[in-house]
């Protein structure tokens, strides 16, 4: 309730209340910050971080409920890998058909975002396609999804030697 009075210097007047009525809103989850370049892929290389420099945000919630990471551009199934070790209480599970990583288990913002800047990529083929890959990321607080960002990976596929097997002797 707020309370009006108004005086004139001298006198002041009879006093007249309004109430106020909040409606609360839940405000869905931000994710900001990630690189522009596309990161960078060599056939047979060791896995490579996703993302270093991603934030994510919340202004009404302490804790971010689940994260999705989806490789959503030129998915090789079978080659292309998202790997993830569980931390913070927050587990992962990778479906290799999809290409989908799904993160759950209630943490804080601070542990969603260092376990997403904690997520890699490789590829395990010795003939995979050259195609440039995308991977989105999105997160959920428990009641909305957060927008979606997405990084490219650039990939560069090697020419690999042939190799000669077993001969008659």
């Amino acid at each position: 309730t707020v309370s009006f009075v108004v005086n004139d210097g001298d006198v002041s007047g009879n006093t007249i209340s309004r109430d106020i009525n909040f409606t609360a809103v839940n405000d869905a989850p931000e994710l900001s910050g990630i690189e522009a370049l596309a990161a960078t892929y060599t056939e047979n290389d060791p896995a490579i971080v996703i993302t270093s420099t991603l934030t994510l945000a919340d202004l009404d919630d302490i804790n971010i409920e689940s994260a999705t990471i989806t490789i959503a551009g030129n998915f090789a199934a079978g080659e292309d890998q998202l790997n993830f070790t569980n931390q913070s209480g927050i587990s992962g599970n990778y479906n290799t058909g999809s290409g989908v990583l799904q993160l759950t288990g209630s943490a804080s913002k601070a542990d969603y975002q260092s376990a997403i800047r904690s997520i890699t990529y490789e590829n395990t083929s010795d003939d995979p396609s050259d195609l440039t890959r995308t991977v989105s990321l999105d997160i959920n607080d428990g009641e909305l999804d957060s927008n979606t960002l997405s990084r490219n990976i650039t990939f560069t596929a090697v020419n690999d030697a042939p190799v000669l097997s077993t001969i008659e002797a």
